[in-house]
Parts: structure tokens; sequence; C-alpha cells
């Protein structure tokens, strides 16, 4: 009997450890799929994708800990080789490995929330607020050639993801350049992922964010001047609704056709640029529909607009605008034959007038 309780508790005891194994060689497996998409092992320990990775990895160094001090632990000198054949970094304490662990943490946040703007006292990660600060001043240290932690690397990293040194000084730089967009794209619409001026983008949504907070009566850096003059440029300030109503623009393309014959408004319309951009807004909203996703574009207006020739197609539309060119250039040669055989005809005529008079003398 008392055989059958030893073979039953250790039966038991190694389904629970080969259980232990499968769970830690599947954290292994996401640790190495995260390594292959950010290029290293340093998981935030507040990671939203998944929250239980973050957690593991600590766990790893906790029990690498125990290991070293010859207590007891779950890390196995196979799992030990397994995590350090990938890179994986026991300590975390070091200058370079924590400033790329919130290099990470800011590159979570800036996916998460569209910039790089983390408030100071951010009630998520009290540590990254901290961190974007020293940022900032170490940065300020090192353009006044005075003795500074901050490295051409990291600048290159923070600059590349659109970080702002800077959130004091430069709102009127900024508004100029805003300013300039305006003047060449007839708005203030900045795209999310503008790569001619990545900085501006994330000004544009910040203003939004500053505006919204004023809206639910919280403290903002937003000022009623600096609102007056974004009003004065005709800034949109819900990115949901930009500009003015579809039905608006509607109207003017069917102006637009009634002067012009057709929907083929070019793409360089110097009449008006903003219907311009209104046509092309609508084949990608098109595209979206097509494919099933979400779009602003509904099946009552793709009918008015077919029911009207518009083309969705660009090349369709080059195509069709070629055609009219060479149908007016056929016109032309049309009428100058005309012109040319009336012409003609005319000469005839007068040729046998006169001839006739000729005769009757």
């Amino acid at each position: 009997m008392q055989e059958q309780v030893t073979t039953f508790s250790n039966s038991n005891s190694n389904s629970n450890s080969s259980t232990n194994e499968e769970k830690w060689q599947r954290r292994f497996k996401e640790l190495v799929q995260y390594k292959e998409e950010h290029k290293n092992c340093l998981v935030p320990r507040t990671f939203p994708e998944n929250p239980q990775l973050g957690k593991w990895v600590k766990m790893q160094r906790f029990q690498y800990k125990k290991l070293s001090e010859g207590q007891r632990s779950r890390l196995t000198a196979d799992r030990v080789r397994q995590l350090e054949s990938i890179g994986f970094a026991w300590i975390v304490r070091s200058r370079k490995v924590a400033w790329d662990v919130r290099f990470e943490e800011l590159c979570l946040y800036r996916q998460s929330t569209g910039d790089c703007l983390v408030p100071m006292r951010y009630a998520d990660n009290p540590q990254l607020g901290r961190w974007v600060e020293v940022q900032r001043k170490e940065y300020k240290l090192k353009l006044q050639n005075k003795r500074s932690a901050m490295t051409e690397e990291h600048i290159q990293k923070l600059e590349e993801i659109g970080f702002v040194w800077s959130l004091t000084c430069d709102w009127e730089d900024r508004f100029r350049e805003l300013q300039d967009y305006r003047r060449i794209a007839g708005d203030c619409l900045v795209p999310r992922t503008y790569p001619p001026n990545q900085p501006l983008a994330y000004w544009v949504g910040h203003q939004r964010k500053e505006y919204n907070k004023l809206q639910r009566n919280q403290k903002s850096r937003l000022t009623q001047d600096q609102i007056s003059m974004l009003n004065g440029e005709g800034f949109c300030w819900d990115a949901s609704k930009p500009g003015v109503p579809w039905d608006q623009r509607w109207l003017e393309l069917m102006g637009y056709k009634e002067m012009h014959g057709d929907c083929l408004v070019p793409s360089d319309y110097l009449d008006n640029v903003d219907l311009a951009k209104w046509c092309r807004q609508q084949r990608k909203e098109y595209g979206k529909f097509q494919q099933g996703k979400k779009s602003r574009l509904t099946a009552a207006r793709i009918a008015m607009m077919e029911k009207e020739g518009f083309c969705w197609s660009v090349k369709q539309q080059q195509q069709q605008q070629q055609q009219q060119r060479n149908v007016r250039v056929d016109d032309d040669v049309v009428d100058s034959a005309v012109a040319a055989c009336m012409d003609a005809n005319v000469n005839s005529v007068l040729e046998d007038v006169v001839v006739g008079g000729d005769d009757a003398d």
C-alpha cells in the first residue's frame, strides 16, 4: 500500500514538473518573439501587449539572484543557458540597460498615444515621466557644452521617434511651420505620420489634447490667445471631423461638372485645391470600403458619385482625360478641315463668277 502511494506521489510530481516546463518554454518563445521585434530582451515591467511576459522576465532575474547566492531556485542551468543564448540581461541597473528599458517604454507610450509627450507626473509610469524630463535636461547641457550623459546615439534614437526637446519656447516656431503647411496644402490637417516634419505632426496632435483638457475644465497649457491664433488659420480641433462637410464638397464637385462636363478634377487643380484633395480622399475611403474596412464613405454616397460618373481609379481618370484631349484635338482637326473646304468652295465660286463675267463681255 505504501509503495502504491509513493508511486502515485512521484507520478503527480513528474506531471507538475512537466507542466511547469511547458509554461516556461512557452514564455521563453514569447521572449524570443519580443527580441525579434525589438532587438533586445528588455521587456518593460508594464508591457500592455503581454503583461504576463513582463512579470515572467522579472521573475527570471529574481530566480537568478537566488541561484547566484546559493539559495534554492527554480532556474536550472539549462534555462540559464537558453536565456543567455539570446542576450538576456540579468541586471538592469546599469546606465545603458536602464536607458534602453525606459526607451522601450517610451516607444510603447508613443504607440499608444501617438506622441512622446509623457506628462512629468504620469500615473501609469511615474519613472518614465521623470526619465523624459531628465533627457531634456541632459540634452540642454550638451548643447551648452557642459558635462552631460546624453550621447549622439541616444539623440538619434529619440529624434527618430519624434521626441520633443523643448515644450516651452517653440510654440510660435511650430505655429509658423503650421502656417507654411497651410499655404502649401490649403488646410491645417497635418497627417499623424508626416515624414517632412514629424515634430509638427506631434505638435498638432498635442494642441488638440490640450484643447480637449480645456473643454473638460482641466488644467491646460493652451492659452486663449493661442486658440485664437489657431482658429484664425482654420485649425480643426476634432481630427475625426476634419474640414468642411461632405455635402459642401459634393456641391463643389457638381459645380465643376457643370462647368467642365465631367468629374475628372485634376490633382493640381489650382482653382480649388481643397476639392482636388477631397476627390483623392474619396478614392482612399472607397478602397477601404471595398476591403471591408471602416470607411467614411457610405454605400449611398458611392451610388451618388457613380451616377455622376466619378472615377474611383486614378489610372482610369487619366485615361478618360487623355481621351477627352484626343477628342478635342480631333474636333479641332475636323473644324480646320471644314473651314479649309469652305474657303476652297468660296474661292471656286468666286472664280466661276469672275470667269462667267469675262465670257459675257
